[in-house]
């Protein structure tokens, strides 16, 4: 667990437990155009391994990422989403700093996301350390794979 304070709110960051679920889904729900639809097998799968996060601020859920540590060293962000009325607090930055921690300590070198060509997102992953590491084409969008070294990574 990690407490970081950003200007009045103070959030803590945390593996996800069953009891989160309906949580995790209605923020997921929210955004289902850009992070596609996470499926609750995924949810699951990634509470019973220790691979989805949640941001709470005062006991609310209000932000949650879906990740992959990847035996080749690398931690892939599958779904990172931050309820829409949180917008604007930091709160993404800071979860995504907590992902960083985690994977260190799991070993793991580098950071990867997959974020469609043209989308809003793509600021966030750019103003976070992010850089494009190449431009893919999948069956149905364009998109930019991002990757950021994982500082202190041995």
């Amino acid at each position: 667990m990690s407490q970081v304070e950003r200007g009045a709110e103070q959030f803590t960051h945390r593996f996800a437990v069953e009891a989160d679920l309906h949580h995790v889904e209605r923020i997921f729900d929210q955004f289902d155009r850009e992070v596609g639809w996470v499926r609750r097998p995924s949810i699951l799968e990634g509470i019973e391994r220790e691979q989805l996060m949640v941001s709470e601020v005062d006991g609310t859920i209000i932000a949650a990422a879906l990740i992959y540590h990847r035996l080749d060293k690398q931690t892939t962000i599958y779904s990172i989403a931050v309820d829409r009325w949180c917008h604007g607090w930091g709160t993404g930055r800071s979860l995504l700093d907590f992902i960083s921690t985690i994977s260190r300590e799991r070993g793991q070198r580098v950071i990867r996301a997959k974020c469609r060509v043209g989308e809003k997102a793509n600021l966030f992953w750019e103003k976070t350390g992010f850089t494009i590491h190449s431009v893919q084409q999948s069956k149905f969008s364009t998109l930019n794979l991002w990757v950021r070294p994982i500082e202190g990574a041995s």
